[in-house]
């Protein structure tokens, strides 16, 4: 018999590399005559398999490891992203928002500022005290009554490290220290300046920082599997008496301050009390939220190019994602989208050349929470900005993408009911749509196809044209005597836009026109509905639709309506069907509903 080619390994599964070798060994002339079904020979024949499944899966998962965009293990990433210059954090302390109002230090006066580090300790709703701080000194405003006032916010710490002396090595410039459950932006590094007899702070950096020489005051981070060294400066290697950073000397004196985190644990945390200080009023404006046991890896592989691509400047959109990420934007979900977005003046309609636009979903968040994250997210960005890029805040607008029509399928082709068909139509998109977030594009065709997919691709028969896209959008109408752009930013379909009636407040508009003719706001039902391009305000009585009014325009292809601010007060939905697809761009943050596509069966 001709010698048989090479052992066709193609699958990792056992009982196909089983197959393979058996299927070799019948081949082959060396060992003729087995029976390789028998228990001796198949003993052994078991165990080469087994060593190859096994060498196989440690050579896919090494081979895993070596790419940022595979890696699995925390440790990987720590090496894999270590020459973009990003720091793989460790544990992350929550945050809550405290308002105070007349603190009074030891002697009972009034003070005009809290020290950095003023303990607060707030409970959860299990009862469980977690100690709170603030990382800066806090400003207190004071008013006419001499009491000072501010809204700050105050980081979980289970441990604080204030004012720790560290010791460097004076060779590798470097310090060690312990512990993953350290949140790395709250560290704070000292070196006392021998001139002044002064404590100063110095700035960490990443290794892609520039504009660096021997006098600037600056320290670097590196994460390993027990914690963190803190790095200073040195020259660039034997070859080169370049020199980035001030070196520390042995007769310079190092200290350092951080929280240990409790991470998750610190989430849902409120009623903060201040310590060690009695204030006049001590309120908490929102519970302590973003605490993580662990560094979310899917966004370190999102970030950590960008961060590289940045050089810690924010030039173009993605360096602007970059260095908001080091912020703590969008770190504490596996999709920056759900968090923020970032997009260049040029994208706007008509372009606005030289601005750059971030938005950030703050829905649940109260008035001083959104300012704080509108003002933390400008100043990151004009910090690391070009000098002529003006960054500028958007508020996120929130709508809703409701897929509505009918699922035809083919009777006899399943033994489910129509209520189990339905349930799986939502299993499907349950993952895909289950956040809101940015960026987000919905089209009839490809849900068509998706649905078509499903139980084997031989029950449904579902068309785009089965599907109705609707977008609706929630404004907020402030009873004021002007017109209002709204925006969707999509072509949408004439003569489909409508709001809906009820449950909502008149502005001055109707008020005028149902005290006119008599009627109160209960009498009727008030409703706006949109045909060739103008908005008319409309209200049903007995069955019968009577017009109002030309309240404002809409303009299909640019996905815009016009409306008269005092039709209504206060919030109400405004909804209008696409053309088949809806893209959400820029400050658009979209739901997506798909629980009313109907299963309806068809003969054959």
């Amino acid at each position: 018999m001709a010698a048989p080619n090479n052992i066709q390994l193609g699958s990792l599964e056992f009982d196909e590399i089983k197959a393979s070798l058996i299927s070799y060994l019948q081949e082959q002339d060396t060992l003729k005559d087995y029976d390789y079904s028998g228990s001796a020979m198949q003993t052994l024949l078991e165990v080469l398999a087994y060593n190859t499944m096994y060498y196989g899966h440690y050579s896919n998962m090494v081979a895993n490891e070596m790419f940022l965009d595979t890696a699995q293990r925390e440790e990987s990433l720590m090496s894999l992203v270590k020459p973009l210059g990003y720091v793989v954090p460790g544990k992350s302390s929550a945050r809550g928002v405290v308002f105070i109002r007349g603190a009074r230090n030891a002697d009972g006066s009034y003070s005009n500022s809290l020290p950095r580090y003023t303990r607060f300790v707030g409970r959860n709703n299990q009862g469980v005290s977690y100690n709170f701080y603030n990382l800066e000194p806090v400003s207190l405003i004071e008013d006419l009554a001499d009491a000072g006032e501010a809204i700050f916010t105050v980081v979980e710490g289970k441990t604080l490290i204030k004012e720790n002396p560290i010791i460097i090595d004076n060779i590798t410039q470097k310090s060690f220290i312990q512990g993953t459950d350290i949140d790395i932006s709250t560290i704070r590094v000292e070196v006392l300046n021998n001139d002044t007899s002064e404590w100063e702070e110095w700035e960490r950096k990443s290794n892609t920082s520039t504009g660096l020489d021997e006098n600037s005051k600056v320290y670097w981070l590196e994460r390993s599997e027990l914690g963190f060294f803190v790095v200073f400066g040195g020259n660039l290697g034997a070859i080169t008496s370049d020199q980035i950073g001030r070196v520390v000397t042995q007769n310079d004196q190092v200290r350092i301050s951080y929280l240990k985190s409790s991470g998750s644990d610190g989430n849902e945390v409120g009623a903060f009390t201040i310590q060690d200080w009695t204030a006049d009023s001590n309120q908490t404006l929102s519970l302590s939220e973003n605490g993580s046991d662990s560094p979310n890896l899917d966004a370190i592989r999102f970030f950590a190019p960008k961060w590289f691509a940045a050089q810690d400047r924010a030039v173009t959109v993605n360096d602007a994602r970059a260095v908001l990420s080091e912020q703590g934007f969008g770190m504490d979900v596996s999709d920056p989208y759900i968090s923020f977005n970032v997009w260049g003046g040029e994208e706007m309609n008509p372009p606005m050349y030289g601005r750059m636009f971030v938005s950030v979903n703050t829905l649940g968040s109260n008035n001083t929470e959104t300012a704080q994250i509108r003002n933390q997210a400008l100043t990151t960005l004009k910090d690391k900005t070009c000098i002529g890029i003006l960054p500028e805040f958007i508020a996120p607008l929130y709508i809703d993408l409701n897929i509505s029509g009918f699922a035809p399928y083919s009777v006899g082709s399943t033994d489910l009911n129509e209520a189990q068909l339905s349930a799986e139509i939502q299993n499907l998109f349950m993952k895909e749509y289950d956040t809101r977030r940015y960026e987000t594009s919905v089209k009839t065709g490809r849900i068509a196809n998706m649905i078509n997919g499903l139980l084997g691709g031989d029950v449904f028969n579902v068309s785009a044209g089965d599907l109705t896209l609707t977008a609706v959008m929630t404004i907020n109408a402030g009873n004021t005597p002007y017109l209002r752009t709204h925006y969707f930013r999509n072509e949408m379909e004439d003569n489909t836009l409508i709001t809906g009636k009820g449950n909502v407040v008149y502005g001055t508009y109707i008020e005028n026109y149902l005290e006119q003719r008599g009627y109160s706001a209960d009498d009727v039902d008030i409703f706006l509905e949109g045909s060739d391009g103008i908005i008319f305000a409309k209200y049903t009585e007995e069955n019968t639709d009577t017009f109002i009014g030309q309240v404002g325009s809409y303009d299909v292809d640019k996905g815009t309506v016009t409306i008269r601010d005092d039709v209504y007060r206060g919030p109400f939905r405004l909804a209008w069907n696409t053309k088949n697809t809806f893209s959400g761009q820029q400050e658009i943050l979209c739901s997506v509903n798909t629980g009313n596509i109907v299963p309806s069966s068809t003969s054959g």
